[in-house]
């Protein structure tokens, strides 16, 4: 172990930003204000979440964040919302899916299905 403590509190502070954004709640808080919403994704997923879902997630983080902790949701009421922004984003991931077997996945198998028969010598 390295001797640091699990109740040790950590800073919630990312040194790598601008000065300007250390504070984590300010950041996100300006972040919305000024529309930036996908700033506020991690970078990993940023092009993958739907619109819809990240409308949906930054509700979720103003009303955790809200100034007064009694207008705070309770975490169980986090976890409902999160639980319901997943399913909108499961849904979008699936129309994705099936909108790209319906056009660009029929594409794809008419394209290998022509190589394979140039392929083959064999033509229709």
């Amino acid at each position: 172990m390295s001797g640091k403590s699990l109740n040790e509190p950590k800073r919630v502070v990312d040194k790598s930003l601008d000065e300007d954004q250390w504070g984590l709640v300010t950041w996100v808080q300006d972040s919305i204000k000024e529309g930036n919403l996908k700033h506020i994704i991690d970078p990993d997923i940023r092009n993958e979440i739907s619109p819809k879902s990240l409308k949906e997630f930054v509700k979720i983080a103003e009303r955790c964040l809200h100034i007064s902790p009694k207008q705070r949701p309770t975490i169980a009421e986090v976890l409902f919302s999160l639980e319901s922004v997943l399913a909108l984003q499961e849904k979008f991931n699936n129309s994705l899916q099936s909108a790209s077997r319906t056009i660009f996945g029929r594409m794809v198998d008419m394209l290998q299905f022509t190589s394979t028969r140039e392929n083959s010598g064999t033509y229709f």
